[in-house]
């Protein structure tokens, strides 16, 4: 292989690999940081280093590399001041999980005392047994459901008699039973 001439300090070498310009990397760094365009094929007017900036929600100021800065324009100086700013970002309409105000007051009064009122008194009615397998059912296996729904029959949503008990199993069976528009019958 021929010798090259380094284009940043001009000594000769033998080139490890076929193209190379420079003798060694102190070379092409020296090379690169005079010509950053030129060396850099993601170049977009700045060759790296850092970038003092202030965090977004305390003021603090801060130091990050300018590749992590160029990518976002709100910095933060630790994970508490990001979660103080999700919290007050991802509120109602900004939340990203928002459905334009589709399911807003569905569940309005379900997590009141009187719905706990009324779910307790059901379940004394039925004495805790499922109204559709006949089981008995625990705390963590009870479930008082409407059987007129409680989004379309508001005037019915603390009405005893429009409740019953069924264990978790049979509550899933009855809503995807509802889902498919077919009707359920109770033994």
């Amino acid at each position: 292989m021929d010798s090259k001439v380094c284009e940043e300090c001009g000594k000769e070498f033998i080139p490890k690999k076929k193209g190379s310009r420079f003798c060694s990397q102190e070379c092409y760094h020296k090379y690169a940081s005079k010509n950053p365009k030129e060396c850099n094929r993601f170049y977009k007017g700045h060759s790296g280093g850092t970038v003092k900036t202030k965090c977004y929600i305390c003021g603090k100021e801060i130091i990050k590399p300018y590749s992590i800065y160029k990518k976002a324009e709100k910095h933060f100086c630790s994970r508490a001041c990001l979660g103080i700013y999700n919290g007050l970002r991802n509120r109602g309409k900004n939340h990203p999980n928002w459905k334009h105000g589709l399911y807003e007051g569905k569940n309005v009064g379900r997590n009141t005392n009187k719905a706990r009122e009324w779910k307790k008194l059901v379940f004394k009615r039925d004495k805790r047994i499922c109204q559709r397998c006949g089981v008995y059912c625990n705390n963590k296996n009870i479930v008082a459901h409407h059987i007129k729904d409680w989004k379309d029959h508001p005037e019915l949503r603390y009405d005893v008699s429009n409740g019953q008990t069924l264990c978790r199993r049979c509550h899933a069976i009855v809503h995807n039973l509802m889902e498919k528009g077919e009707k359920y019958r109770f033994k």
